[in-house]
């Protein structure tokens, strides 16, 4: 039951950003650069500017952090920058955002420079100059051609917020239900205590690869 429930909740929230997912990956059409902020005027600051940037899009359903660390090739705390390019593709309105590296915590993808771009799909999105530990892979499909562009693992479920209290969030949690996740382990602890756990998960998952 809580299955399908998670799965309805995935369709809904994937529905309401871009029409219908399969087709923003599946198609193979020209990338198009939207000329106009896709943000509406209640999201944007008194600059004019939007307040937000956008991470990631993809929805499955990740079952435990072992799994999570599993299928990500880059573990990092970042730290979210004004600089954003928005993509208007099939309906649906993308950002490559550019964040700050502060920390590796798996580097599988051997990176050696301080910053990295995010595709992510409006509206889930990173609040500007915050902080995030970001769970990501390789992005590969037609939204982008740049090889050097990331999203998160589950989409909301790859991201974790550092509140100004220096505590963990996870703000990708639907608000209308009460389905546990194993982010609920993580949530309210230090940055420092979730990046033990995740090491200790990323050790596990390798030693069952073995």
């Amino acid at each position: 039951m809580k299955k399908i429930l998670f799965v309805l909740i995935a369709i809904i929230s994937v529905l309401a950003a871009c029409g219908v997912q399969s087709q923003v990956v599946e198609t193979q059409k020209d990338v198009k650069i939207n000329s106009e902020n896709p943000i509406s005027d209640q999201e944007k600051g008194i600059d004019g500017k939007p307040q937000v940037v956008s991470t990631s899009f993809k929805a499955r359903e990740i079952e435990s952090l072992e799994k999570m660390v599993g299928e990500s090739t880059l573990v990092v705390e970042v730290k979210a920058t004004d600089q954003v390019e928005w993509i208007s593709y099939e309906g649906a309105e993308f950002a490559i955002s550019t964040l700050n590296i502060k920390e590796f915590i798996l580097n599988e993808e051997d990176i050696d420079n301080k910053e990295i771009k995010v595709l992510g799909v409006v509206p889930d999105v990173v609040e500007r100059n915050e902080k995030y530990l970001l769970f990501m892979e390789r992005y590969e499909g037609p939204v982008t051609n740049d090889k050097d562009t990331y999203v998160t693992i589950g989409g909301y479920q790859g991201k974790l917020k550092i509140n100004r209290d220096n505590k963990v969030e996870y703000p990708g949690k639907p608000q209308f239900t009460d389905i546990p996740s194993f982010h609920d382990e993580l949530v309210n602890k230090s940055p420092n205590a979730v990046k033990i756990k995740v090491k200790e998960a990323i050790k596990k998952s390798k030693e069952s690869k073995k």
